[in-house]
C-alpha cells in the first residue's frame, strides 16, 4: 500500500520507527494468541523502555506533550497506539487499561485509581456549567482569580469542606437490587438541590462497555517538564463484572466521587474552566468489582 507522507498511517509508522533506521519489521499477533497474551506482550515492551516522557498520541499519529494529573494514563495509552477519544469502549482490543501512580513499583495495593470520568447528564451543574459550580461551591485562591472544587466524596456523607453530599437513589444496598429508575447525585443538602445526577441508564452502558476486562498498571514518576514515567510488571487483572458490582461498591464507599473541577481567569480576563468528574477506587477494593481478580507478574 502506498500512502501520502501526510496520512495518519505514515504518521503512526514514523512514531513507531523512531531511531530504528529506514526499514521496520512490524510484529503481527499470531492467530492463536488471545487478546490477553497480546496485551501482556505489549506491556512488557513498554516496561523495558524504562523512562518515557509524557505525551499524547494525536488522531493523525503524531505526538504532542501531555501535562496534567492523568498524563501517566494518557502516555500508557499512547504507547499502546491509542489516540485520545471520548468513546465508552475498551482501550486496547477488548481491554480497559488503567495506569496508576505509585511510590514504589513493588508495593501499590492502596493506590487510587480512576474508573470512570462521565459528566452528569442532569442537574444544575449541567444547566449552568462548571464556572458557575466552582465559583458557587469551590474554594478561591488568595486573589479570587481561580476557584477549585475537589475532594473525596463518599456516598451518604456530607463532605466537610465542600458541604456537598454524594449519594445514590434507587438501589437497595442490603438486598443488592435496583429498586427504581435511579441515579447517583452530588447534592447541596441545605438547599436540597441536585447539582449533578448520573442516571443508572447512562452509567450502566459506560461501565459494562468499558470494564468487562480491565488491567491496572503501576507506574513511578520522575518530575520534569514534561514528566517521565516508568511502568511496572506487577499488574492486576479484573475480569467479569456487572453494574450491580459497581452500585454496591458506591453504596459501600469503595467507589467515591473525586471531582477535579476548576475555573480561572486567563490573560484576557476571561473565565476558563476545567471539568473532570472522577469515580475512583483503590486496588485494595477493586477485587469486589470483578468476579475474577488476580495479580500477574509480566
Amino acid at each position: 500500500m502506498v500512502v501520502s507522507s501526510l496520512s495518519p498511517a505514515a504518521g503512526y509508522l514514523r512514531e513507531f520507527n523512531k531511531g530504528r533506521g529506514t526499514l521496520l519489521q512490524l510484529s503481527l499477533r499470531a492467530d492463536r494468541a488471545d487478546s490477553r497474551e497480546v496485551l501482556f506482550h505489549e506491556l512488557r515492551l513498554i516496561h523495558k523502555k524504562n523512562w518515557i516522557e509524557a505525551y499524547r498520541l494525536r488522531p493523525d499519529g503524531l505526538r504532542e506533550e501531555c501535562h496534567g494529573t492523568n498524563s501517566h494514563g494518557v502516555t500508557l495509552e499512547s504507547e499502546l497506539g491509542i489516540t485520545a477519544n471520548g468513546r465508552a469502549m475498551p482501550d486496547y482490543l477488548d481491554w480497559e487499561v488503567k495506569a496508576h501512580r505509585v511510590k514504589h513499583l513493588s508495593n501499590h495495593l492502596s493506590s487510587r485509581i480512576t474508573l470512570l470520568t462521565p459528566n452528569p447528564d442532569s442537574g444544575q451543574a449541567k444547566d449552568f456549567g462548571t464556572t458557575w459550580l466552582t465559583k458557587t461551591y469551590g474554594k478561591p485562591n488568595e486573589t479570587s482569580s481561580r476557584y477549585d472544587l475537589s475532594g473525596v466524596h463518599r456516598a451518604g456523607v456530607v463532605h466537610g469542606k465542600t458541604g456537598l453530599e454524594f449519594g445514590i437513589e434507587g438501589f437497595d444496598a442490603e438486598s443488592q437490587k435496583i429498586t427504581d429508575d435511579g441515579y447517583l447525585y452530588l447534592r447541596d443538602p441545605i438547599k436540597d438541590i441536585d447539582l449533578g445526577r448520573w442516571s443508572f441508564s447512562k452509567l450502566l452502558t459506560h461501565w459494562q462497555a468499558k470494564h468487562g476486562k480491565a488491567v491496572f498498571v503501576p507506574c513511578i514518576t520522575k518530575k520534569g517538564q514534561p514528566e517521565e514515567f516508568s511502568y511496572g510488571t506487577r499488574v492486576h487483572v479484573g475480569e467479569g463484572t456487572s453494574f450491580l458490582h459497581f452500585l454496591a461498591a458506591v453504596a459501600a464507599g469503595s467507589i467515591v466521587l473525586d471531582p477535579g473541577l476548576n475555573t480561572k481567569l486567563d490573560k484576557n480576563a476571561v473565565w476558563k474552566h476545567h471539568t473532570r468528574y472522577q469515580f475512583r477506587s483503590s486496588l485494595t477494593n477493586a477485587a469486589a468489582l470483578y468476579r475474577s481478580f488476580e495479580k500477574v507478574v509480566l
